[in-house]
């Protein structure tokens, strides 16, 4: 087949004029299941270009859920940072942690992607002022995840590791850094008091078992 064309000068007259592999337009589930095994697998230009056909049909459909859709938009933008293009990822991600349709654990995993999308932008970043002002955004982020997802323990982490990276070890955000550290063991030790000593290992294989359910 050939690519979609971006051609912003045609207007497509009907939706089924907007992608060529029929079934991406099958089942929106579908569609988004190919992108997740295509992006386990590191097919990322594959992703982009799937992500295009089947956003374009799915995003006029009244009835269509939007976890769905965000959750393309979220394959689409893990695709667009690992190809170092992080504006682009941002920009198709970011309308979605405002989108009231959404659930709070929704809108929460969103933010929290959007916070390692400005920590990947950080890393990268070869200014020392560029990289604390992705870092501080990349904080705010990880609040605003937290903020939605108060008994997350991933998400305390993160805020704590992102926090002590731009603290230069002074300052308010060490502080906050080790607040949100304590209440990370915390969570840790409530978690193996109701698990056992287990625990990490339950985890590791829920994890194991989440990935292998998503690239499938």
């Amino acid at each position: 087949r050939q690519p979609v064309a971006l051609d912003s000068s045609r207007t497509p007259s009907s939706a089924d004029e907007t992608g060529q592999i029929r079934w991406l337009q099958s089942d929106v589930s579908l569609a988004v299941a190919f992108l997740r095994l295509a992006l386990t697998n590191e097919e990322f230009l594959l992703v982009c270009d799937a992500f295009r056909e089947s956003f374009a049909f799915w995003n006029t459909k009244a009835d269509v859920d939007p976890g769905q859709l965000a959750t393309l938009c979220s394959c689409y933008a893990a695709a667009k940072t690992r190809l170092g293009q992080t504006g682009d990822a941002l920009r198709h991600l970011e309308p979605w942690s405002r989108d009231t349709r959404l659930g709070r654990k929704e809108r929460g995993e969103v933010f929290l992607q959007l916070g390692d999308i400005m920590r990947e932008e950080s890393d990268s970043a070869i200014g020392s002022v560029t990289r604390s002002q992705s870092g501080e955004h990349a904080l705010k982020y990880y609040a605003e995840a937290l903020s939605l997802l108060p008994t997350s323990f991933e998400v305390r982490i993160r805020c704590a590791a992102i926090a002590l990276r731009i603290s230069e070890n002074t300052g308010p955000q060490q502080l906050r850094a080790e607040k949100w550290a304590t209440e990370a063991l915390t969570l840790l030790s409530e978690f193996e008091s109701d698990s056992g000593a287990s625990f990490r290992l339950h985890r590791s294989e829920e994890r194991r078992v989440g990935k292998e359910c998503r690239s499938r």
